[in-house]
């Protein structure tokens, strides 16, 4: 029986460690994300090109970039397939398959469409920046939600004791004098 509980921990530790990790990879890179989508707004209106304000913000050093060493890596590896002459739209896509990411997915998808129709990046992702904080905060409202639900049985279960005992208490003592 032990045999059987180990090793069904040894299998199932690792995928569940494996998971979490990935979880909150894609989490610190979901975060990151709408501040690095403003830089790049900044660094295209400014007049750099996609491939020289990506450049800049990963290799200037601050802000979310600086910030998320995940993000970092993964568009410092963006920027080497560019500059290895893979095409921008290409290298997003392959971005996003790597992280998985809903958000990342639709920046890659977004310059793709930019880059074939001619369109301003600039506005785009600006636009889209937004979009995705608003998703950010919609998940955060979801998460509260979920937290309030799972908390008010455990509250309900220590705290209505406690209050019966403070109304019934003086009650209870005074029938108890009283006989």
């Amino acid at each position: 029986m032990l045999v059987l509980v180990v090793a069904g921990a040894v299998v199932i530790a690792p995928n569940a460690w494996l998971n979490r990790r990935i979880q909150r990879r894609q989490v610190e890179i979901a975060e990151a994300l709408p501040d690095l989508l403003d830089l790049l707004v900044v660094c295209l209106e400014a007049g750099l090109g996609l491939e020289q304000a990506l450049e800049r913000v990963v290799r200037g050093g601050g802000g979310p970039v600086g910030e998320s060493r995940l993000l970092r890596q993964e568009l410092d590896t963006v920027l080497s397939d560019v500059q290895l002459g893979m095409p921008v739209p290409a290298a997003w896509r392959r971005l996003a398959q790597r992280l998985g990411g809903e958000d990342v997915g639709s920046v890659a998808a977004l310059i793709a469409k930019a880059s074939v129709m001619g369109a301003r990046l600039g506005e785009l992702l600006r636009g889209h920046s937004k979009t995705v904080r608003q998703r950010q905060l919609l998940r955060l409202e979801e998460a509260t939600g979920v937290a309030n639900a799972q908390l008010a049985l455990p509250l309900t279960i220590c705290l209505l004791p406690a209050a019966l005992l403070l109304m019934m208490g003086p009650a209870a003592l005074a029938l108890y004098r009283g006989i």
